[in-house]
């Protein structure tokens, strides 16, 4: 049984501050509950590996560009993108865009790129944080360590190599890592998701997905602790060496891994009533929804609208 205490629309009157901050590079730790960041990148990194999903890339200095962007308005949304385009001593074309909102995110990474250039890659990350307390309705289970279930729906498709060559090793994959307060879940079922493949040769690599994948994490009962979930999208090559084909690979994202709601609140593997409370106001016990405008909001927005008419109509009458 849960009980919410909180709905989602209440988070638009919730919180003051700038909408979004932009800056080059952005990882989990540069945002601070309650939180949204996008940060997209493309060029030339040490190795075609992903890095820790949520952490900044390792990029050859002066061969990337990054653009990235924060919120701490619950309902904001905040996008970028980037691209590093090279035509010599090697062809590289690697692009990333996408946008975060707590509770969304849109992911999108390409690479074209030779063997011979390098490690070129595309990454999108994005993410958000929020402090949340479960209070249970039972004083007694207060302080009590819980088992705490969330989803989250991927929908998008990962490519290894176009419909026009040949990829010597293209790579192209997705991941999702929670953390709670700032650590990393212990490794065991649903304490990240991750997948992706390579494109070699005659062998493309091809995957769609649309799923929901659940994360389970321990939680103190009664005590506010920080929930962080972040993903990136990457594509680029997986090898380097002198081989003059093409790479091309994409993780499309962009529509869209969304919160999926806590599943499940237990305790000694009994569920536990509880309320809960989020620094945002958003309601974490539902899935996703876009946030509806405030009465006021809405009067502004039609009020526009049927000025808009209003000159439209005004122009149409004869001199």
């Amino acid at each position: 049984m849960k009980i919410r205490s909180i709905p989602l629309a209440a988070a638009v009157a919730v919180l003051a501050g700038p909408a979004a901050v932009s800056a080059t590079e952005l990882g989990r730790l540069d945002i601070t509950a309650p939180s949204a960041m996008i940060s997209v990148c493309g060029g030339l990194n040490w190795s075609g590996s992903g890095y820790a999903v949520g952490d900044k890339g390792v990029w050859l200095p002066g061969l990337a560009s990054c653009n990235a962007a924060q919120t701490s308005l619950p309902v904001a949304t905040v996008a970028e993108s980037a691209a590093y385009v090279v035509a010599t001593p090697e062809p590289v074309n690697a692009s990333a865009s996408g946008q975060a909102t707590m509770g969304q995110l849109h992911l999108y990474a390409h690479s074209r790129a030779t063997p011979a250039a390098g490690f070129a890659q595309a990454e999108a990350t994005g993410g958000w944080v929020d402090t949340l307390t479960l209070t249970p309705l039972n004083p007694a289970d207060i302080g009590q360590t819980a088992s705490l279930t969330f989803a989250m729906h991927v929908e998008g498709t990962l490519a290894g190599q176009d419909s026009t060559s040949f990829s010597f090793n293209s790579g192209a994959g997705l991941g999702i890592k929670p953390y709670v307060n700032g650590a990393s879940l212990p490794p065991g079922p649903g304490a990240d998701f991750t997948v992706g493949g390579q494109g070699q040769w005659n062998f493309p690599y091809n995957q769609t997905l649309d799923q929901t994948v659940l994360f389970s994490a321990n939680v103190t009962l009664g005590t506010p602790f920080e929930l962080g979930i972040f993903a990136r999208a990457l594509a680029g090559n997986a090898s380097s060496g002198a081989v003059y084909t093409f790479n091309d690979a994409t993780a499309d994202f962009s529509n869209t891994l969304s919160w999926a709601g806590i599943t499940a609140l237990t305790l000694n593997g009994n569920p536990v009533a509880y309320t809960l409370a989020s620094a945002s106001g958003i309601d974490w016990t539902q899935p996703f929804a876009a946030p509806v405008p405030e009465p006021a909001t809405w009067a502004l927005w039609a009020g526009g609208l049927l000025g808009v008419c209003a000159l439209r109509r005004r122009r149409a009458l004869p001199v």
